[in-house]
């Protein structure tokens, strides 16, 4: 027998409009059922009853309909249906309530807005033809059941929220390593939207061909086995395959009643490059160390050297042969005195005397200095922001930082080409800076830009070494740029470097910006 069928209803047998007999024992209500079996169910039940005027009255009710609606359901008995229930009226019910009572079409709703005592209700409503012209109408309160899931869909969104807004990628597979869900971050790390991640049967699209499968297996099968994994990892993007290094944390879990296992991915670009830049870094500073000792130490050879020289010149006659070759001596100890002040300036021994120094009048200062540098098949641009104010540097050493960056670029551009000096008010550089401890705020950046040869990328990280150089041997001492270096970062400052093969080089700069004005 179908569920409607078995569900206590009146009966032709007993008139409709009988009153109700509610608790005394024995009495049978309209239902052809003892009344106070009716009025116990968990269901409220009224019956309506199509007027000579073709409108639905109440005939009969049971006490479950009072405790659902809140009302005193007998008291309504003989009113019409939008008379008992005002909060149907400009709904369909009363409508559909018609064609059931006319054509014995059955309806049923699953949720009908219903407001008692302010508070909006929900019910499941049922209603059949049970004679002719004769409705009965069954219904169940739902709020409760309605709240609590919408309170779960509520918690689940949040914790969706939460999950999405994780710093982590999120997988979670099944135990065969199927994907069964991602969060946002994730979508965000691989470059894919979740069409495509649900449309794959497993991660592999999203792992480098560089990773020990066999290891991967390995680490799986442990994770499987309940002992979380923690390991570092090649990822891959597979719309344009670019790879980037991730750590991994695997762990099983309960999702859904079932067990899964859950990966948290971390990008671990930044912190890598934090790492080289950290090494870097100490190898700089390691070298620095290095030759500052050798610098003080050759230092003091050449002044034993240079006064002996000239203790010898003082003795010799004028027109002694020997004088020139003391001459000579005197201008070797001399170049090797510039060596060593390139050394220390790098290793920042060397004494500066920063001032507060409008960084564009003294760049324009140097331009015609620059220029003969240059010589004439390149070009100097110079473009400065007017905003960019004053900066707290050595001025001796902002013209060496300069004019050696200008020297470089001179050699870099044999068939001629473009120097751009720029400078800006900004951050400290953010392009994997080489001194990623250089103080924050505002800044006054400087670039210095050629058209170039450019450097290749496997010596870029070794540019600023000192006797290092990329020109051929026996045309540089290779101290220039590591003289740079040291300039700049003893002013405070911080410095990094952009360069393409065939298109050129950029050396930014950036310092500390101060609005004080030395006298």
């Amino acid at each position: 027998m179908p569920e409607d069928d078995r569900r206590p209803r009146p009966t032709a047998a007993q008139p409709v409009g009988q009153p109700r007999e509610r608790h005394e024992a024995g009495a049978v209500g309209a239902t052809g059922f003892p009344q106070l079996a009716v009025d116990g169910a968990p269901f409220g039940a009224h019956a309506y009853e199509l007027s000579t005027e073709g409108e639905l009255r109440l005939r009969w009710s049971n006490q479950s309909a009072d405790r659902i609606l809140g009302i005193d359901c007998g008291a309504l008995i003989g009113e019409t249906l939008e008379q008992a229930l005002p909060a149907t009226a400009g709904t369909d019910i009363p409508a559909a309530l018609l064609r059931v009572a006319a054509r014995g079409e059955p309806y049923s709703r699953e949720l009908v807005g219903y407001e008692r005592s302010g508070a909006l209700e929900a019910f499941e409503v049922h209603a059949e033809r049970i004679g002719p012209g004769q409705v009965a109408v069954y219904f169940r309160d739902v709020s409760e059941p309605r709240r609590l899931i919408e309170a779960l869909r509520a918690s689940e969104d949040a914790l969706r929220t939460v999950v999405d807004g994780a710093y982590d990628a999120i997988f979670i597979h099944d135990l065969d390593g199927a994907i069964l869900d991602v969060n946002a971050k994730m979508l965000e790390m691989y470059g894919v939207s979740r069409e495509e991640v649900m449309q794959l049967s497993n991660a592999l699209a999203f792992s480098s061909d560089r990773n020990p499968l066999d290891e991967a297996a390995e680490l799986w099968r442990r994770a499987l086995a309940g002992e979380p994994q923690r390991f570092e990892w090649i990822a891959r993007r597979p719309r344009d395959g670019s790879e980037f290094e991730i750590e991994i944390f695997l762990r099983k879990i309960s999702y859904h009643g079932a067990d899964a296992v859950l990966a948290n991915i971390r990008d671990l670009t930044d912190r890598k490059s934090l790492e080289r830049q950290f090494a870097h870094a100490q190898k700089m500073e390691a070298i620095g160390r290095l030759a500052s000792g050798a610098a003080h130490d050759f230092r003091n050879s050449l002044f034993v050297i240079t006064s002996c020289a000239e203790l010898m010149l003082e003795t010799l006659p004028a027109d002694s042969p020997q004088r020139a070759e003391l001459a000579e001596i005197m201008k070797a100890t001399a170049r090797a005195e510039v060596l060593t002040r390139q050394l220390l300036s790098f290793s920042r021994k060397q004494p500066s005397a920063p001032r507060a120094l409008a960084v564009n009048d003294e760049i324009t200062r140097m331009a015609q200095m620059i220029e003969r540098l240059l010589g004439k098949t390149v070009e100097l641009r110079l473009d400065l922001a007017a905003d960019v104010g004053r900066a707290r540097l050595d001025p001796s050493q902002l013209e060496q930082v300069i004019v050696n960056l200008a020297v470089n670029a001179h050699d870099a551009m044999p068939r001629g080409g473009r120097l751009t000096i720029r400078t800006a008010r900004g951050a400290k550089p953010s392009a994997a800076p080489l001194q990623p401890w250089a103080p924050r705020g505002e800044r006054v950046v400087i670039e210095v830009t050629d058209t170039g040869t450019g450097i290749a990328p496997d010596l870029l990280p070794r540019i600023f070494e000192p006797f290092f150089t990329t020109k051929p041997a026996g045309t540089g001492t290779g101290l220039g740029l590591s003289m740079v270096y040291g300039a700049v970062t003893q002013n405070g400052g911080a410095i990094d470097v952009e360069s393409d093969v065939g298109v050129g080089t950029t050396f930014r700069m950036s310092f500390p910006r101060t609005d004080d004005v030395d006298s």
